[in-house]
């Protein structure tokens, strides 16, 4: 967590002294990732209400197809380990955001947008339990949503917190989990032009 911490910190100071307007008009493109620890109740018909932590890394792309609005790709990344069992998925899926400038400063653009977000996907899981030498294959179609913030430190990176809520279906049975996850990450913008 720490190291996250850093890395965030060392992007934030790097980009700090450039100080100009965000940038969400059409055109743009937004690359970026976001980190969690989400905790999570899972119902999976034999046993209910088991606790799981997980860490999640999630990668997208995407492009502004109106000011404010972008759509795009995400891929989400998630390993969990409880004892002997642990837990791999990697999936796939679009995205739309929408950003709303709060009050700009007289002569000069926001630099704190609220942030609505919207995303479904397809997950590939690998679940094993090394005691019972057990190994299965699921997959899931999940969806879910959510608000944040995000500032942005110059014109071309922006730093974010999104609080959302996730749902997961199993393909194969009726496994399903859902909860709320508050999501740390940054973005870089980069308009037609490069930075």
């Amino acid at each position: 967590m720490k190291r996250n911490f850093r890395l965030f910190a060392a992007v934030a100071i790097l980009f700090f002294p450039i100080l100009v307007s965000a940038q969400t008009e059409r055109g743009t493109q937004l690359v970026g990732a976001n980190v969690n620890l989400d905790s999570k109740n899972i119902d999976t018909g034999a046993v209910r209400n088991l606790g799981s932590s997980t860490y999640n890394l999630n990668l997208r792309y995407g492009r502004f197809f109106a000011n404010n609005f972008a759509a795009g790709v995400a891929l989400p990344l998630t390993f969990s380990k409880i004892d002997q069992q642990s837990n791999l998925s990697w999936g796939a899926g679009p995205f739309i955001r929408y950003y709303s400038p709060f009050e700009d400063e007289e002569g000069s653009g926001s630099k704190l947008f609220l942030l609505l977000e919207a995303r479904a996907t397809y997950n590939q899981n690998t679940f094993e339990d090394k005691a019972l030498k057990l190994k299965r294959e699921t997959s899931y179609f999940g969806a879910g949503g959510g608000f944040g913030i995000i500032y942005f430190v110059n014109e071309s990176v922006g730093i974010e917190s999104l609080l959302d809520y996730n749902y997961l279906a199993s393909l194969n049975n009726s496994n399903k989990s859902a909860g709320f996850s508050l999501n740390i990450g940054f973005q870089i913008y980069l308009n037609r032009y490069g930075f």
